[in-house]
């Protein structure tokens, strides 16, 4: 035992002398490897680093923490550490950082990884010009309100969850995007009242938590709920700033958020990048995803794949049938000459 100690130390010492030399640092060692046991899982030393020399062999260090971070036992181990010793911050060659908490695999880790919905940031980067106001509805940590704003608009952000909100607020400020960003604690619904935001408190994505309008509403086994301010998205913008893009992610309450702004989308004909989801709308509002898309044909929009308008061959989408589940994100584009 002594004498595996003794290696384990002298290998360390070595990798930690290549890292204060600068040597490789895109390149995972082993130290790499038995610290994300011990901070992750909570393991202790190993009896030898061959099973860790296999987990970063040919792997740079990006490849190392997506498949680590991804794996079973690393997400059945995070609803069991304590959320605020897990933010960590990730800054792209462009510049742009982000923080986002470790435990969050929905969002956080797939920015990280560059995954996080990439056509969605393209239509948005594509969408804004300088000045153009912005929604960015469902805001959740703040990436899509700091791409907006880096690209010149100005942007007000709504978000439900505190938790996510603070996240929300810090990402604004470490980009240097304050005077263009307003973030707002609220709710954005069909009518101003008060709400519940709901969810599960041991959930590895913190992008799902919704929000509930019915007081009497029933939670899922397991989740918490806290109240909300409430509030028509059209009354949390004034009636002189007319809105140019709009970006909707609300877990099912898509439909909510659309009729309370029906100034916006009439009066000022707003590009709206969105998702749908039919097992959120059904199970949170009790609708079907052609609800939302009969909205927006009431207000004389066409609907196109979001995939397929950032690769320049848009597809419409007329109808979804209620039997079809489906989970995506759409474009609503102003009919021409309505």
């Amino acid at each position: 035992m002594a004498t595996t100690i003794s290696l384990l130390r002298e290998r360390f010492v070595r990798e930690f002398d290549e890292l204060l030399a600068g040597i490789e640092l895109d390149r995972p060692r082993a130290i790499d490897a038995v610290f994300f046991d011990r901070i992750v899982l909570g393991e202790g030393l190993p009896n030898d680093l061959d099973g860790h020399d296999a987990r970063i062999e040919g792997r740079d260090l990006r490849a190392f923490l997506y498949e680590n971070l991804g794996d079973t036992a690393a997400q059945h181990s995070y609803p069991h550490l304590p959320s605020v010793n897990r933010e960590l911050m990730w800054e792209r060659p462009d510049g742009l950082r982000i923080f986002f908490n470790l435990r969050d695999l929905g969002v956080g880790a797939q920015i990280m990884q560059g995954t996080f919905d990439p056509e969605i940031e393209q239509l948005l980067t594509a969408s804004v010009t300088p000045g153009a106001v912005c929604l960015d509805i469902g805001a959740n940590l703040g990436f899509y309100s700091v791409v907006m704003a880096r690209a010149g608009g100005r942007v007000h952000a709504f978000e439900a969850f505190a938790y996510n909100h603070s996240l929300l607020e810090r990402n604004v400020a470490e980009n240097g995007v304050e005077d263009r960003v307003r973030a707002h604690l609220v709710g954005c619904g069909a009518h101003a009242g008060v709400g519940r935001v709901c969810g599960d408190p041991r959930t590895i994505n913190l992008g799902s938590m919704y929000v509930l309008v019915d007081p009497d509403a029933e939670l899922p086994e397991g989740h918490e709920a806290a109240e909300i301010p409430l509030a028509r998205v059209d009354d949390l913008v004034r009636d002189t700033e007319r809105v140019d893009l709009v970006k909707i992610d609300v877990e099912g309450a898509e439909l909510d958020v659309l009729q309370g702004m029906p100034r916006i989308l009439g009066r000022d004909r707003p590009r709206v990048i969105f998702e749908v989801n039919s097992k959120s709308l059904r199970e949170n509002r009790g609708v079907g995803a052609q609800a939302v898309v009969s909205l927006f044909h009431d207000h004389e929009y066409v609907l196109v794949e979001a995939k397929s308008l950032a690769a320049g061959t848009p597809a419409v989408v007329a109808e979804i049938p209620e039997d079809l589940e489906v989970f995506g994100n759409l474009v609503a584009l102003p009919r021409e000459g309505a």
